[in-house]
């Protein structure tokens, strides 16, 4: 039987499963009569969960694979939210609810909240919040979830949920593949469960059930597949299938230390998309000649104050430090619409988005400015302003830098050799692209942004292969345009939304011009090894 769902974490395997049952608490409506050693009761177990986690962070910190992600941080900023605590202290006072009722009830309004959101990232941070509640309310009624894998051989997990505590107590040599019937692309528990490289498939909701905790299955992390009970025809055709991806790995890895080059010796950069310094490393194993896209916003939607000039200066010095002698563009964080901070508010959040909210918070940007330029002492630093909205925001945004830069060299030297640049994602950027491109550096086309402005296409299914829009004549007409104008003014342009990494669309860019493009250090060498096969002429 063929299942399918949806693929994040690469990697074909074979073995028998390992079905876990995800522990449910009961909790009773009982009220109880003693509001205050209820209180107390609800403090004592916040205080025992906020030592776990704590001792959880303590682990994690000791894994070179995750010591940087700070989940745990994040949990503990769950467990003593004065939002929850407040509310659950209302609830046992002023209703008399005993003190795993208050906290459910609080709590679920929160889950339900977030998986409610049509950020996907916002949604999936339910599961942390699931994650402190287990611990927390698991405390109140002396009923403690498991909180380890006690597993004994090599086999596929199958569960409905994996909270980070759980993916933490795994056995990356005995876990081969994990199946969830739930769980979000850029949850915590995803994010670790790759970056331990074990396989993962999520959203198997219909099917969930027909995976039996023994059943011999094959797995396949890249395109999603699961196949229950596989004939002997089916294991053999994957056993040759692990052959090739082997031969094809060995033959891409002699192009990670190699130049972009097309067949008749035009060179481009191929740049890594990332997300957080700790995914440099990664971008380096696949060969990146630098960083195309810093999405900078990751620092500020999960934290509890904003982070400060050494936190950020810190982050952005670990970037230029991995590639010193190369390009790196650190773009401004892209604040707003579907991206809101869950603790933070910043003003005009609502209403603003990218580089004309930065420039209404000033301070909050002025503090980010100063790192990076901080940083540059590092490296080789780019700035890029994301949905700068007009020609006065930009305007704005290079007077704003270059103040930071005159308040800086009060104190210290400044590296003045950075550049400055926007993300072109705009229609109203694309009908003025001259004056733009006479007071940058560079442009980097955000094409997920762009298409969605141009054409009103949700930016989130722009992939869809029966809608290629980024292959419209009038599309690409409009991406020539903006490589032109970049041309007749000196100055550079790269490309860093999906369009940069589809086959299809790639000769097209070359034959445009295009200085780079940058994608997910993942497919860093296959398109390394497609451009090697390419004519620009």
């Amino acid at each position: 039987m063929k299942i399918f769902g949806i693929p994040v974490s690469s990697g074909i395997t074979m073995n028998n499963i390992y079905k876990l049952t995800n522990h449910e608490i009961v909790v009773t409506n009982d009220l109880i009569t003693n509001i205050d050693e209820e209180i107390n009761k609800f403090h004592n177990a916040l205080s025992i969960a906020t030592s776990e986690i704590e001792v959880l962070r303590g682990k994690a910190s000791k894994s070179t694979i995750l010591k940087d992600l700070e989940i745990f941080t994040s949990h503990k900023l769950i467990v003593n939210d004065p939002l929850i605590i407040k509310e659950v202290e209302e609830l046992i006072s002023l209703k008399s609810f005993n003190a795993a009722l208050a906290y459910k009830t609080s709590v679920d309004k929160y889950i339900l909240k977030f998986n409610s959101m049509k950020n996907e990232y916002m949604k999936e941070r339910s599961i942390d919040i699931l994650d402190v509640y287990l611990r927390v309310v698991g405390k109140l009624t002396d009923n403690h979830v498991k909180s380890e894998l006690l597993m004994n051989k090599e086999s596929i997990l199958v569960i409905e949920e994996l909270t980070p505590s759980l993916v933490l107590s795994l056995n990356p040599k005995l876990v081969k593949g994990i199946i969830l019937k739930n769980g979000g692309k850029t949850s915590h528990s995803s994010l670790m469960i790759k970056n331990l490289g074990i396989p993962l498939i999520i959203g198997v909701k219909d099917e969930f059930n027909s995976l039996l905790n023994g059943d011999y299955i094959i797995m396949d992390g890249e395109s999603g597949l699961i196949i229950s009970s596989p004939t002997s025809d089916e294991i053999f055709e994957y056993i040759n299938n692990l052959n090739k991806i082997k031969k094809e790995k060995e033959m891409l890895s002699k192009l990670i230390n190699k130049d972009t080059v097309t067949s008749d010796g035009f060179k481009l950069e191929l740049l890594a998309n990332i997300n957080s310094d700790i995914e440099v490393e990664t971008a380096l194993k696949n060969g990146a000649e630098g960083i195309g896209l810093l999405r900078t916003e990751y620092m500020y939607l999960d934290v509890d104050k904003f982070p400060t000039e050494e936190e950020l200066f810190s982050a952005y010095k670990k970037v230029l430090d991995g590639f010193p002698n190369s390009k790196v563009i650190i773009r401004t964080f892209d604040i707003g619409a579907d991206k809101i901070p869950k603790y933070l508010k910043l003003e005009n959040q609502d209403n603003l988005r990218g580089l004309p909210l930065a420039l209404s918070n000033e301070k909050v940007f002025k503090t980010q400015i100063k790192a990076l330029l901080r940083a540059n002492t590092h490296g080789n630093l780019s700035i890029m302003f994301p949905m700068v909205g007009s020609l006065l925001n930009l305007k704005k945004a290079l007077i704003l830098v270059d103040n930071c830069k005159n308040e800086l060299n009060r104190f210290i030297s400044v590296n003045e050799k950075y550049r400055l640049g926007i993300m072109v994602e705009e229609k109203v950027v694309v009908e003025s692209i001259n004056d733009y491109a006479s007071v940058v550096d560079f442009f980097s086309i955000g094409t997920n942004d762009l298409l969605q402005s141009m054409y009103n296409i949700d930016r989130y299914s722009i992939r869809d292969i029966e809608n290629k829009q980024c292959l419209n004549e009038n599309f690409l007409n409009t991406i020539k345009s903006i490589i032109d104008a970049s041309k007749d003014a000196g100055i550079t342009t790269s490309m860093c939304g999906e369009m940069a990494c589809d086959y299809e669309a790639i000769p097209a860019l070359i034959k445009f011009g295009i200085n780079s493009l940058s994608v997910s250090p993942k497919s860093i060498l296959e398109i390394r090894n497609l451009i090697s096969k390419i004519s620009k002429l």
